[in-house]
């Protein structure tokens, strides 16, 4: 395993076809492949209730299953409000919740962004590590609203608690968003920060609105040279869905904060999650470290 990952591979089974002997193997990777395809049977329960049950015509839809966990529950509320499956939304509610932001608002807030952006815009919903309440935890999470090479975010906080053996939302909120002004001395959030230059590169992949959020003396692979990266991953392993999240507290150091992220790709052929340590000096990114594995894989 080299030095800034944390991989794992989802092994595709295929018929039986006329033995061509065995090509070049990659023996590391193998055997992490290998490893998460245990994972995989052990949780074909929940990863294909279809197959699980014994198939079927009438499998039930996977967007019905109950939410797997809080991060789950919290993340289906956004995507199917946001994708105007309001039904579906609601049911992840709790039944006594009455939440700040409705269901019906998420369509509308994402409906508000068609005239601004110049077209209706697609979604992509991320979410940050639980932190633990009373009540069960408190998630916070981003929206994105994307339409050709520009986007905008939204950020929320969504309380999940466990009700049994299933999890719910009990409350939704929205957070005003702020402009930065550096005239008034507004201070940067570096995680905020940090998170927006990764999902300018592997999630909305607008690699000018990544170059905007560098400062001028910069350090570390580029948006253009990480986004090369992310094209060769493509290739061997097919269409990536690309989720970031911190993997720790930032670190500050005089003028500057280090923020630990990671960003796990996602495919049909194998999911594999890369760790990075974004710089932020200011209101801009002056380093960026790790990710190793993903630009010279050879290296492993």
């Amino acid at each position: 395993m080299g030095k800034g990952t944390n991989r794992a591979y989802k092994v595709v089974p295929v018929e039986d076809e006329p033995d061509f002997g065995d090509p070049p193997r990659h023996w590391g990777r193998v055997a992490s492949m290998a490893g998460l395809w245990a994972v995989v049977l052990l949780g074909g329960a929940w990863i294909a209730p279809g197959f699980a049950s014994g198939g079927g015509e009438e499998e039930t839809d996977p967007r019905d299953q109950p939410a797997t966990d809080e991060v789950n529950a919290a993340s289906r509320y956004l995507r199917f409000g946001s994708d105007g499956d309001t039904e579906r939304a609601e049911e992840v509610l709790c039944d006594d919740a009455d939440p700040e932001v409705t269901a019906g608002e998420l369509v509308e807030l994402r409906a508000s962004y068609e005239e601004e952006l110049g077209s209706y815009p697609e979604t992509e919903v991320s979410t940050d590590l639980p932190t633990i309440t009373a009540e069960g935890v408190d998630i916070g999470a981003t929206v994105s609203y994307i339409a050709g090479n520009s986007f905008r975010e939204e950020q929320f906080t969504i309380s999940v608690r466990a009700e049994g053996d299933n999890y719910c939302v009990s409350q939704v909120v929205r957070h005003e968003s702020e402009e930065e002004e550096d005239e008034t001395g507004a201070a940067v959030d570096p995680q905020e920060l940090a998170a927006k230059y990764l999902s300018a590169i592997f999630v909305i992949r607008d690699l000018e609105a990544a170059s905007d959020y560098q400062c001028a003396e910069y350090e570390g692979p580029g948006p253009e040279e990480l986004d090369g990266a992310l094209a060769e991953w493509e290739t061997l392993f097919g269409e990536a869905t690309a989720i970031q999240s911190f993997d720790g507290d930032p670190a500050p150091s005089g003028t500057q904060t280090g923020v630990p992220m990671s960003v796990e790709l996602s495919a049909t052929q194998a999911t594999e999650s890369f760790s990075f340590e974004v710089t932020v000096e200011g209101d801009c990114v002056s380093a960026l470290a790790g990710g190793e594995a993903l630009l010279d894989p050879s290296a492993d």
